[in-house]
C-alpha cells in the first residue's frame, strides 16, 4: 500500500509573518483573477506569488510567473522568511467550517504510478494544467500547495489517536480566514506516535480528492529527475509529494455540489439554446417532475437556496436534480423513477452518481449532446456558486441550469476503486487546503 512518511516542513517564521492568515492562498485552480490580485496586494509575502503569480505582458519562456515563483522560494528561504523544521514529523490539521470540522494530517507520500492502484484517481486531467504545475515544480523544486487524498480508517483508530495528540496540546497555528474557517495545526514528532500513524495506514489505498493535476505533474517531475540521476535510490525527496490525508468517513469532509449551466446547441444550424419541443414530456418518462413557482424569470439566490433544501430531502435514497429554464419562473425537481436503465458500459459505482445519470439520461439521450466530458464552456459551465449560475441563466448563453446535491465521499471512493473517472474539475472539496501552512522541498533526501 501507500508509503507515508514524516517530513521536515518549511513554514513561515512568526517574527517575519506574525499574521499567517495574511499570507495563505487557495490552490491555483480555486483562484479567480480578482482574488489573485487581492492576495498580491494584501501582503508581499503571500504564498500566491509562488502558487499562481500574476502573468506579465513581457513574459516568455525565460521570464514568467513560474520562474518568478522559484525566485521567491529561494529568496524567502535565504532571507529567513521560511525556515525548515529540524526533526521530521506529521502535521495534524483541523479546519472548522460552517458545516463541520474536517481533520487530517500532512505527510509526504511516495509517488506511485497509477497503474499500481496504490494511489487512485477519480477525475481525469487536462494537459495544459499538468504542464503548468510541472513548470512550477521545475522552477521551485518544492511542493507549494498540498494534494488532498483520502484513506480508510474503518476502526477509527487514527481519529482516536489524533484526539489524544491534540486534546490538550497548544496548536502551532490558530487562525481564522476570510471565509470564517478556523484553522489549527499541530506538529507531532514523537517516534511512537509517528509509528502508530504509519501502522494504521499500512493497509489502506489512497484516493486522490483534490490535486489530480499536481499529482500527474509530480509523477512527470519524478521521471525527469530519475532520468537525470544515474543510480537513484528511491530515497530522494522528489520520489515523494506533499499530501493532506483525510479519512473518507471524516464527518467534516465536504464536497460542494457542482451545478451545470447547459447550452445544447452552442454551434450548428439550430438557434443557440434550442431545446427539443417535447423536452418536458421526455423528462416525465424517467423522472417525477415536481415544480415550485419562483417570484419571476430571474429568481433570487434565496429562492434557489430554498429549492436546494427541497432537493436534498430523501437524497440518500433517490436521485434528485433541480432544473431552471431561462426566462421561466419555475424551479423543477426531477426525482428519478426506480429502475430507469443507465446506458453505457460503466461500473455500478459510476451509474449511481447523480452527475452520471444527468449526463447519460438528460444531456446525452434527451438533449443529444455528445462528448460531454470534453465539452467547452460554451456548451457546459460548472459552478458551485448560485450567483454565478443565475448570471449564466440571465446572460442568454445558457437556456438551462441543473442544480445538484453534493456527491457523498463514499461514492467517490467507490468510483475510484472501480477504476472509473469523472471529467476534470467535477468535484469540489471544501474548504480548500491553502498554500502557505506547510511547504515541502524536493531537494536532497528525506
Amino acid at each position: 500500500m501507500a508509503v507515508v512518511k514524516p517530513f521536515r516542513a518549511l513554514r513561515y517564521v512568526h517574527s517575519r509573518v506574525p499574521r499567517l492568515n495574511e499570507v495563505l492562498s487557495p490552490p491555483y485552480d480555486a483562484l479567480s483573477t480578482d482574488l489573485q490580485l487581492r492576495l498580491h496586494l494584501r501582503n508581499p509575502l503571500n504564498a500566491v506569488r509562488m502558487e499562481f503569480g500574476q502573468d506579465q505582458p513581457e513574459d516568455d519562456a525565460v521570464e514568467n510567473r513560474n520562474v518568478r515563483a522559484g525566485d521567491f522560494w529561494r529568496g524567502w528561504r535565504d532571507q529567513g522568511v521560511l525556515r525548515r523544521d529540524s526533526v521530521p514529523g506529521f502535521y495534524l490539521l483541523e479546519q472548522a467550517h460552517p458545516n463541520g470540522v474536517r481533520r487530517g494530517f500532512f505527510a509526504v507520500v511516495k509517488l506511485e504510478d497509477l497503474e499500481s492502484k496504490v494511489i487512485l484517481p477519480h477525475e481525469g486531467t487536462l494537459h495544459a494544467s499538468v504542464e503548468d504545475r510541472l513548470q512550477l515544480l521545475r522552477a521551485t523544486k518544492a511542493n507549494i500547495s498540498p494534494i488532498m487524498a483520502l484513506y480508510r480508517d474503518p476502526h477509527q483508530m487514527l481519529a482516536e489517536l489524533f484526539f489524544d495528540l491534540t486534546d490538550e496540546a497548544m496548536p502551532l497555528v490558530d487562525i481564522t480566514d476570510d471565509s470564517g474557517t478556523e484553522t489549527h495545526l499541530w506538529y507531532v514528532n514523537d517516534p511512537q506516535a509517528l509509528e502508530s500513524i504509519q501502522h494504521e495506514l499500512a493497509e489502506s489505498p489512497l484516493v486522490l480528492a483534490d490535486g489530480h493535476h499536481r499529482y500527474a505533474a509530480a509523477l512527470a517531475y519524478r521521471d525527469e529527475m530519475r532520468a537525470q540521476t544515474p543510480g537513484w535510490t528511491g530515497d530522494e525527496a522528489w520520489n515523494y509529494t506533499l499530501m493532506l490525508l483525510v479519512d473518507v468517513e471524516d464527518p467534516g469532509l465536504q464536497i460542494q455540489p457542482q451545478h451545470l449551466l447547459v447550452n445544447p446547441t452552442p454551434e450548428g444550424s439550430a438557434p443557440v439554446g434550442t431545446l427539443p419541443k417535447d423536452f418536458l414530456a421526455q423528462l416525465d418518462a424517467s423522472f417525477i417532475v415536481g415544480e415550485k413557482t419562483l417570484s419571476g424569470p430571474i429568481p433570487e439566490v434565496a429562492e434557489l437556496e430554498e429549492g436546494l433544501y427541497d432537493l436534498s430531502e430523501a437524497a440518500e435514497r433517490k436521485t434528485r436534480i433541480g432544473m431552471v429554464r431561462a426566462g421561466e419562473p419555475h424551479f423543477y425537481i426531477l426525482t428519478m423513477h426506480e429502475g430507469v436503465p443507465i446506458p453505457g458500459k460503466h461500473s455500478d459505482a459510476w451509474k449511481r452518481l447523480d452527475v452520471s445519470r444527468l449526463r447519460a439520461i438528460i444531456l446525452e439521450r434527451m438533449l443529444g449532446m455528445r462528448d460531454v466530458d470534453a465539452a467547452d464552456k460554451e456548451a457546459i459551465a460548472k459552478t458551485s456558486d448560485l450567483r454565478e449560475a443565475l448570471m449564466g441563466l440571465g446572460s442568454g448563453r445558457y437556456p438551462l441550469a441543473f442544480f445538484m446535491n453534493p456527491t457523498p465521499p463514499e461514492q467517490i471512493w467507490d468510483l475510484a476503486q472501480a477504476g472509473e473517472l469523472l471529467p476534470a474539475h467535477s468535484t469540489d472539496f471544501a474548504p480548500k487546503v491553502p498554500a502557505g501552512i506547510v511547504f515541502n522541498t524536493l531537494e536532497g533526501t528525506l
